[in-house]
């Protein structure tokens, strides 16, 4: 009961004013366009998982524990991300087989994401919110820290947020992404790998048709963490995120021509953080998400440069 007491709390406290004006009100992580700064938050969570290594939890102490309960929902949490125009709130729920392939831990994944966006333009602020891209994914967690622990996902992104208010993207898109984890001494190392296969968006233009292939994704990430007080363990992790080129093609009166869409990136950004676990239940993470290199398409001249991000994250483990 203590347990559940302490979570809603951490949730109301991160959807609370107070939460938001701790994520600050001049961070903005939209890349709508050129006026933008570019940034890996999309309205869609499968980046956010191929990156995300914040919910792989340390094993617990006690071995019979380290197992999850089979064949019941075993976490449940929110995470959001707050900027002073864009809001992204993600529900992460994970739910464990009732079998084990290969003597490890096989989990159905669901993230479920609400955007909401604030343009400025000539006649006023203009909002939109509603729900973005739904993702489902797979995760088998083998082995232990203590020699080797790697977590292999498969997640699938559908097409169901609204593509006219940039809430979606249209496309449905599957990734893959692994996790190794290592402990040594009084480190926890981990190493991430993801690759994201981006689909394609045909909308209808009246007079013809237009496509837009997204270009597939990289992303990697190394980083440690280290307990710095009972309960509490700080890391610090490097994130990069290669983007492709994607392709638009329109169709005119039986005309067809191919464009690149000037949309290929790489970033590079720093995370330091801090989570804090209570009665080895309940989670809160808190990264910032520092960058520190940008190199975007050539035929993008004077881009604005990109923000520091700040990521809460609240966890409940079943």
């Amino acid at each position: 009961m203590l347990k559940k007491f302490a979570f809603f709390c951490t949730i109301l406290l991160m959807l609370s004013p107070l939460g938001a004006s701790i994520a600050g009100e001049d961070l903005d992580f939209s890349y709508d366009s050129s006026a933008q700064p570019p940034t890996v938050v999309t309205p869609d969570p499968v980046l956010w998982q191929q990156t995300e290594t914040t919910s792989v939890a340390p094993e617990p102490a006690v071995e019979p524990e380290a197992v999850p309960s089979q064949g019941k929902l075993t976490d449940a949490g929110i995470q959001m991300i707050f900027t002073g125009n864009n809001k992204l709130i993600i529900i992460p729920l994970s739910y464990v087989l009732p079998f084990a392939p290969m003597g490890g831990v096989l989990s159905l994944n669901a993230g479920v994401p609400y955007v909401s966006r604030t343009y400025v333009t000539t006649g006023g602020d203009q909002t939109v919110s509603g729900l973005g891209d739904i993702s489902l994914g797979s995760r088998l967690d083998y082995g232990d820290e203590v020699y080797f622990r790697l977590l292999s996902e498969l997640i699938l992104k559908f097409a169901t947020g609204d593509t006219g208010k940039s809430l979606g993207r249209g496309s449905t898109d599957i990734a893959v992404a692994f996790t190794l984890i290592r402990k040594m001494m009084e480190y926890r190392l981990i190493g991430h790998l993801g690759y994201r296969m981006n689909g394609s968006f045909e909308n209808d233009l009246g007079l013809g048709t237009g496509e837009i292939d997204y270009g597939n994704i990289l992303s990697f990430l190394i980083g440690a963490e280290r307990e710095v007080r009972p309960q509490m363990q700080g890391f610090l992790k490097l994130r990069g995120v290669s983007a492709g080129e994607s392709d638009i093609t329109t169709t005119f009166f039986g005309t067809t021509s191919v464009n690149g869409a000037a949309d290929d990136m790489f970033m590079l950004d720093l995370i330091p953080g801090i989570r804090y676990q209570v009665m080895n239940a309940v989670s809160v993470v808190l990264g910032i998400e520092i960058p520190i290199s940008t190199s975007l398409n050539s035929n993008i001249q004077n881009p604005p440069s990109r923000q520091v991000a700040v990521n809460i994250k609240g966890d409940y483990r079943f």
